[in-house]
């Protein structure tokens, strides 16, 4: 699915519901990171109803065990289409017998992705449909070129931060100069309760901004030295490795959901 305004092209795709394509028509600038397998096949997967996996990607729901991939099933999922409206696509998910297997609680999942004038709005609505409280947790993995154009190189980027940060491990900031070496020292950048309403990517002309309003933890990761992406991760929570199968309501859930209840989130990312 396509949208498309005076200055930018959203391109969407079923599979994940992720976004594939955001296309700056006046710079012809791709912000969204495409896919190499050499580096990394996805980019833009949605994270539930766990984030990372536990530390033998075995989950513990009463007395029944299971397993999950790293960052759950949602991107490898089909989602249908929903009716379209003015500016805005839509999919949307509900669990079925092999998404039960792996999480037993009857869900929906629904995505919105509203076009604007700098950028995109990110609307998610996650409805409980099971008999029980539904615990998860919740995050986004959205990956943009770095660099965004031919003859800049991945440290020609920082990490910007619309307000002064004090972060264990990294003191103040409010950038971060970008280098395969940060990545190889941390693998991945955390950082718990941000002042800042955004995080970003920036040369000092060309960037995107992702919110982190609503959002208690924001991952920063790429994959290895050489790839010519950044994540810039929203997360509820920070998923726990530790070596003893808890329950997942006391490990991994970020939120308890009660029966037919609904649970809102949603995001921008803005470009320039």
């Amino acid at each position: 699915m396509k949208l498309e305004n005076e200055r930018l092209y959203l391109e969407a795709d079923n599979k994940g519901a992720e976004v594939h394509h955001l296309i700056d028509k006046q710079t012809n600038i791709e912000y969204i990171w495409q896919r190499d397998p050499q580096y990394w096949a996805n980019c833009n997967p949605i994270l539930f109803p766990v984030i990372g996996h536990s530390y033998n990607n075995e989950y513990l729901f009463g007395d029944q065990v299971t397993t999950m991939a790293n960052h759950g099933f949602l991107r490898y999922v089909p989602f249908a289409q929903m009716h379209p409206q003015e500016n805005t696509i839509s999919y949307q998910f509900s669990a079925d017998a092999q998404t039960l297997s792996q999480y037993p609680f009857d869900f929906t999942l629904q995505v919105y992705y509203t076009l604007e004038a700098d950028g995109y709005l990110v609307e998610y609505r996650i409805i409980n449909k099971s008999e029980k409280t539904m615990p998860f947790n919740f995050g986004l993995h959205p990956a943009f070129r770095v660099p965004l154009m031919e003859g800049q190189s991945f440290d020609d980027y920082s990490l910007t931060f619309t307000n002064k940060e004090n972060q264990k491990g990294f003191g103040e900031f409010t950038r971060i100069p970008l280098s395969y070496d940060l990545f190889e020292q941390k693998h991945t950048l955390v950082f718990n309760n941000l002042n800042s309403i955004a995080i970003g990517i920036s040369d000092g002309s060309h960037g995107v901004w992702v919110s982190t309003v609503g959002w208690p933890v924001v991952a920063v990761w790429t994959k290895q030295a050489g790839a010519p992406f950044v994540c810039l991760e929203p997360w509820l929570k920070r998923g726990e490795r530790v070596e003893e199968l808890l329950p997942f309501e006391k490990r991994d859930a970020a939120i308890l959901l009660p029966k037919g209840k609904q649970y809102s989130l949603s995001y921008r990312v803005r470009v320039y």
